[in-house]
């Protein structure tokens, strides 16, 4: 049961880095892939509903970690407990520019926005990097070290390849399908998608032992997979019908 749960939190783990990870990548190149305010409300538009679909993985891990690894979640939060704040702040930074984007007409505030979506965005991927960097060589190291520093922009450029590829394939972007088609085997959304989750999964594939060693007990997972194994497919079937629906090309207006 405990490996059970343990391959679960990992494959949720890299669902989010997957779908969540394009979404940060396209904010986090907005000024360049978003050429006119024609092409920036396109992006954001697709980028717009997608958002909610991928923080359920994000919220699905949270949970987890605090359901099925007790201890695991008490001890990286405190431990981490800035890098959270920083993580949680830079999310609602970025939706807050995804959302009222469209409020009003005025070009400077959209281009208010949009800065909330870049800023929010770079502070969602580099804080990633430092997390999984601490989770990596131990939670009371410096993350603001050299290699901190490195792992934290190797994930933003990671996540920002991703959100290139995925703005070309899905949002119909032209900067963005201009600068896909030079990289090669790099231009499909799968290849970027698994570079993408690859430190996630270095991460958890060297901490196995660690979550395995500190899972709750097995009474309290086997009550946990009575209620929350029947809802898996139908949270996997609900992210796929997301991303093939809201990933489609539409008009700017489109969004909400």
């Amino acid at each position: 049961m405990t490996v059970l749960w343990f391959v679960l939190f990992a494959l949720i783990l890299v669902g989010y880095f997957a779908l969540e990870g394009a979404n940060i990548g396209v904010g986090v190149l907005l000024p360049v892939l978003g050429r006119g305010e024609r092409e920036r409300a396109r992006l954001v538009s697709t980028l717009g509903p997608l958002v909610l679909v991928g923080e359920v993985w994000l919220v699905a891990v949270a949970g987890l970690l605090f359901g099925a690894f007790p201890s695991v979640e008490g001890h990286v939060l405190s431990a981490l407990y800035p890098l959270v704040v920083v993580l949680l702040l830079g999310w609602v930074v970025r939706d807050a520019g995804v959302w009222f984007r469209r409020r009003a007409t005025a070009p400077a505030w959209r281009l208010w926005c949009d800065g909330l979506v870049v800023t929010g965005s770079i502070t969602l991927a580099f804080t990633w990097g430092l997390i999984l960097y601490a989770l990596l060589v131990g939670l009371h190291r410096q993350v603001l070290s050299p290699a901190g520093i490195l792992l934290g922009l190797a994930v933003t450029a990671l996540l920002a390849v991703h959100g290139l590829v995925f703005a070309a394939s899905k949002a119909r972007s032209r900067a963005a399908t201009l600068v896909a088609r030079r990289l090669g085997p790099f231009s499909k959304i799968g290849v970027t998608g698994f570079a993408a989750v690859l430190p996630a999964l270095v991460m958890v594939s060297l901490r196995a032992s660690y979550l395995l060693d500190n899972a709750a007990p097995d009474g309290t997972l086997s009550t946990m997979a009575w209620i929350a194994l029947p809802v898996v497919p139908l949270i996997a079937a609900a992210q796929w019908w997301a991303w093939r629906a809201f990933t489609r090309p539409a008009p700017v207006q489109s969004f909400f």
